[in-house]
């Protein structure tokens, strides 16, 4: 008895297009998470994905995230220390400040997105089997 399935592109796009818009809601989300700290939207706007790519072990990968220097500060948090003199100096609400060092609180935007993840493929898989 001879099985046979239906061309590979049938079977797999669905599926690839399910992750390539789940990859995009993933941006969407953290774009909006980003939005509720931003001051100028820079960080908002620097957000992006990479293309996706199929690993040599048939895995479908794409990459969110930011480039900019400061994004992991953002994400994760950082302690700032003043390196070309005794004190960083930065103007606020209050007037000038002069402190030898800040710790930044973290306002993850990407690692919240990206949690969700999976959720959110799993919706999309099922909306393209209807």
């Amino acid at each position: 008895m001879k099985f046979e399935s239906h061309a590979r592109e049938r079977l797999l796009d669905p599926i690839a297009n399910a992750f390539e818009a789940a990859v995009d809601d993933v941006v969407t989300l953290a774009r909006a998470n980003a939005a509720r700290h931003s001051r100028t939207g820079t960080f908002e706007r620097s957000i992006t994905r990479t293309d996706t790519v199929e690993t040599a072990s048939g895995r479908l990968e794409a990459r969110v995230g930011s480039p900019l220097s400061s994004a992991k500060a953002k994400e994760k948090g950082a302690y700032i220390r003043a390196r070309r003199g005794p004190y960083l100096v930065f103007q606020t609400n209050d007037g000038w400040r002069k402190v030898a060092a800040v710790r930044l609180a973290p306002q993850p935007a990407v690692a919240p997105a990206a949690a969700r993840f999976q959720a959110i493929l799993l919706a999309r898989i099922k909306d393209a089997g209807r």
